[in-house]
């Protein structure tokens, strides 16, 4: 079957004779074949497949994954409230597979960003995978996190060509997992796929798993991060409020301030509505 994305009439068609008639002499256009109809229907409404190869290091020209018996499979995700403030806290999941031993649901403590969440989990695949690595088994990384693809292989190329001079972002992060993998790049394989899509096709499911893997995560943080996000208040009269405090105070409670920034009271609810609710 053919699917058009890019055409007279989008859609998906059963023959090559309905495609032609499509994309004949449209200026732009594009289209795929397929062998079934989740992968037409995804590339229909995004304009590619699910699962991406993004750099040149793993480029598929065929858009085939890689058979579930070549190597070892496995998806990352992680994620952060507060993303980027002073108070945040992040984690993030790993999935093998089901009622696999190594799949990883993990905190970060500290203030994160969802792109150190992404790139953790990351590192701790190859941490996990380190014999297989040794061995030169085919490992397939996934991950929804196109940022941290690219800082381990094309990114991490023009870093390491320039010296790291500019500092990236997240710069020891990413140069321990580039130099990792800078050697391995014929055994590992990254594959970006989309998340949230609803679309039931094994990236996409696996996807999800690792996304509630990273949600896991981020629950263990739920008995600490009230306590720890209020007592970064340097300057404020509700400094030392304990959690129960916090928990029976007025919404007048939720506007403070912090260098002349507005601290975003829905983060504040959260927190209480996880740790009295969940």
């Amino acid at each position: 079957m053919y699917s058009v994305y890019k055409g007279y009439k989008p859609g998906i068609y059963n023959s090559w004779d309905e495609c032609k008639k499509q994309i004949n002499g449209y200026s732009g256009a594009k289209f795929k074949k397929f062998d079934n109809i989740l992968d037409a229907k995804e590339f229909l409404k995004h304009g590619e497949t699910n699962v991406s190869h993004i750099d040149k290091y793993i480029k598929n020209e065929q858009g085939e994954n890689p058979p579930s018996n070549n190597g070892i499979c496995v998806y990352t995700d992680g994620g952060c409230y507060g993303n980027g403030n002073i108070i945040s806290y992040g984690g993030y999941g790993i999935y093998f597979g089901d009622n696999d031993s190594r799949n990883v649901s993990k905190l970060i403590k500290g203030s994160c960003t969802n792109n150190i969440c992404e790139l953790n989990a990351i590192l701790e695949v190859l941490d996990i995978l380190k014999s297989e690595m040794d061995k030169n088994i085919e490992i397939h990384i996934y991950s929804d996190s196109e940022y941290s693809i690219k800082a381990f292989t094309t990114s991490g190329d023009k870093y390491h060509r320039k010296l790291w001079n500019p500092k990236p972002s997240n710069m020891e992060l990413i140069k321990k997992g580039y130099y990792l993998i800078k050697s391995k790049r014929n055994t590992i394989h990254f594959h970006h796929v989309y998340s949230h899509t609803n679309i039931n096709d094994i990236h996409s499911l696996s996807n999800e798993k690792a996304d509630k893997l990273a949600t896991l995560g981020l629950k263990q943080s739920i008995d600490i991060s009230v306590n720890l996000g209020l007592n970064k208040f340097k300057n404020g009269k509700y400094k030392n409020k304990t959690l129960i405090e916090v928990a029976e105070c007025d919404k007048s409670y939720l506007s403070w301030y912090l260098s002349n920034k507005p601290y975003k009271k829905e983060y504040i609810f959260h927190y209480i509505i996880d740790k009295f609710i969940n």
